[in-house]
């Protein structure tokens, strides 16, 4: 279930900061700088949380809002169970549904460190939603351990979205299940 983040900042911080030192989330800490914390935004950005049947705060997810050009940039999501957490999938399905039914965006670019486990999911997502590979730039992030790593980026329109996951014969709410492999071609 999504909330606001800023309702569960307290406890957002204290997830955040157990991850710090985990070589598990190496990947998500080096971009775009590794910080203490997650700001929150005063304007411009939408954060939430993931939250489990409990109430308890097990994942972030955030974009940046241009509203005139209806674009969410750098969409972000952190993961603080280990393994799969289809509590979490489903959530990050419904923050993009969010960004495109309820805030009208027409387009969300995010990106992925070259290396990171969660490429692959992307990269299969490229096939089933009508995303496409914007680019990639070499050498782009440093991480906690002091390698540089290439950075690519993800685009997403929302009229490509639609088309293509309703050309595979599912309706918008069935986006929540990419993770779970419901769109076996």
């Amino acid at each position: 279930m999504l909330d606001v983040a800023i309702r569960h900042n307290e406890e957002l911080q204290i997830r955040y900061r157990e991850t710090l030192f985990n070589p598990r989330y190496k990947f998500y800490l080096g971009f775009p700088e590794m910080l203490n914390f997650i700001p929150m935004a005063d304007s411009g950005a939408i954060q939430m949380v993931s939250l489990n049947e409990h109430g308890a705060v097990i994942g972030y997810i955030g974009a940046k809002i241009n509203r005139i050009t209806k674009t969410a940039y750098d969409h972000e999501s952190i993961n603080f169970l280990p393994g799969k957490n289809d509590t979490f999938t489903q959530d990050i399905a419904d923050f993009d549904l969010f960004l495109f039914n309820e805030l009208g965006m027409d387009r969300i670019i995010w990106s992925v460190i070259i290396g990171n486990p969660v490429e692959k999911l992307y990269d299969r997502y490229v096939d089933i939603c009508g995303t496409r590979i914007v680019g990639t730039f070499r050498n782009e992030v440093m991480l906690p351990d002091g390698q540089l790593y290439d950075l690519k980026y993800y685009e997403v329109l929302k009229e490509d979205f639609f088309r293509t996951i309703a050309k595979n014969g599912a309706k918008p709410s069935d986006y929540r299940n990419i993770g779970k492999e419901v769109y076996v071609q």
